[in-house]
């Protein structure tokens, strides 16, 4: 068997496995025509009803039965409005007699998450203004209902299967979707790559020998040379792949180094050694994690810290965020320590946080703080009158001072920091509910900082 007949008997499993079959296709859309109908009945004539995302373009992948629908308003009313209107108009179409509830999301502005609970379906039911050129868009998720229209009017059944393939593909390394979270790759950008490459196969080719900065224009079909650096410059981005409905958009803008870099280094492996499993993710289990992240711990001479705490219910990008920024001012204070981890993690599940470091077993003292240059008169005497004790010494042409350190070991300064005596953590993470650990970490805590881990890991 050649290589390339190798390959595509992989991806013909794979997407036997992945491709939605009949049974699904005809739930989905009966469930779409239902809800559209609804809407419509309750809209009226002045609001269009539009299906969009995967399921509209055809994309969706097998288990998905996540829909977006879109309520478009003439834009003869003001955002505020619209949103208003477009909220009451979805929660007129819950059927609480059909085991059906809402919850109230928000992204640029608020939207409804219809849970068809006996189906084990999901509806985002999103309010937004009818357009026609992005030039017109008033909020971001106006540019969709063109994105639709883009990808019906350019794709074929064989470049909808690609899309699924790439998709799979990146969802078993832990890179498909563009949350905070992953910082990976949107159902969108799967379809504007796999479209501007040709076919799932020749995206791998092309990610495999990426060279970077990398500018694709999609619109014009195209690489653009010669002028990177305006574009880097632009979007500040290496990756950047313009929306072919906004020219003033990059669609790859939530996208890590790390996903990028991870999606090059998996193309590579996969057309070095064709395998399915490069679509089925790693293996590990996660039963006892407080062993396995011990073990860890050990294996590298490293010991692990963790401090953990209750999170609120609202939007998961937000919290995301907010935790990131917190482990990083946390790393900084521990850098500046002489404690700085070698590695940190964080993730958040069923309403907890935890954030972990994993550092060199070490005790420091006193640690050495950097003055002036001796020619800097003013700055040298004000730094003697700072640090009169207990030992001010001049090395080469600066001064320094060796300071005792107020924490001397990083557990010292980690509860402090738990404490909330150093920093603030954001307002809802109360410090009495702050808890910290070291190396024997909880298991269902431990578990929750296993998964972070593991998705870093490249050999499992």
């Amino acid at each position: 068997m050649t290589r390339i007949n190798k390959i595509e008997r992989i991806f013909d499993r794979v997407l036997k496995n992945v491709k939605p079959g009949d049974g699904e296709i005809k739930t989905i859309n009966s469930t779409v025509n239902e809800m559209m109908s609804r809407l419509k009945k309750v809209a009226g004539n002045n609001v269009e009803i539009m299906l969009t995302g995967s399921v509209a373009r055809g994309t969706n992948v097998r288990g998905n039965y996540d829909i977006d629908i879109f309520l478009l308003f003439k834009n003869n009313i003001s955002e505020e409005e619209m949103e208003k209107k477009g909220i009451e108009i979805a929660k007129k179409t819950i059927a609480k007699h059909k085991n059906e509830t809402y919850t109230m999301k928000y992204a640029e502005h608020p939207y409804l998450m219809l849970n068809m609970n006996d189906r084990g379906i999901t509806i985002d039911l999103v309010p937004s203004f009818k357009i026609k050129d992005a030039s017109e868009r008033i909020s971001a998720v106006d540019r969709t209902q063109l994105h639709n229209q883009f990808i019906n009017s350019n794709f074929n059944e064989k470049l909808r299967d690609d899309v699924r393939l790439l998709k799979t593909f990146l969802a078993a390394n832990g890179i498909y979707g563009a949350e905070a979270r992953i910082e990976g790759f949107s159902g969108y950008l799967c379809e504007l790559l796999v479209f501007h490459f040709g076919s799932f196969a020749k995206l791998l080719n092309a990610m495999g020998s990426l060279k970077l900065p990398a500018v694709i224009d999609i619109k014009n079909n195209s690489r653009i040379q010669g002028m990177q650096a305006d574009f880097v410059k632009k979007f500040a981005k290496e990756f950047i792949v313009i929306d072919p409905v906004d020219e003033n958009r990059n669609v790859a803008a939530n996208v890590s180094s790390e996903s990028l870099s991870l999606l090059m280094l998996k193309a590579r492996k996969f057309l070095a050694g064709p395998s399915i499993d490069a679509f089925y993710g790693p293996k590990f289990s996660d039963v006892n994690s407080k062993a396995q992240i011990k073990k860890l711990g050990d294996e590298l001479g490293l010991d692990v810290y963790a401090l953990v705490f209750k999170i609120p219910d609202i939007a998961e990008d937000i919290i995301w965020q907010q935790i990131k920024k917190t482990r990083g001012r946390i790393e900084d204070i521990l850098r500046q320590g002489n404690f700085a981890p070698e590695l940190s993690f964080q993730n958040i599940s069923d309403r907890l946080g935890i954030i972990s470091f994993f550092i060199n077993p070490v005790r420091c003292n006193s640690k050495k703080a950097a003055g002036p240059h001796i020619a800097m008169a003013d700055s040298v005497d004000a730094f003697m009158k700072k640090h009169k004790k207990p030992f001010t010494f001049i090395e080469n042409d600066r001064i320094y001072s060796m300071q005792r350190q107020a924490h001397a070991l990083p557990e010292d300064l980690l509860m402090a920091i738990a404490g909330k005596k150093i920093i603030e953590f954001p307002s809802y993470i109360k410090k009495e509910k702050i808890y910290f650990y070291k190396n024997r970490i909880p298991e269902q805590y431990a578990k929750m900082l296993n998964q972070a881990v593991r998705t870093r890991l490249l050999w499992q």
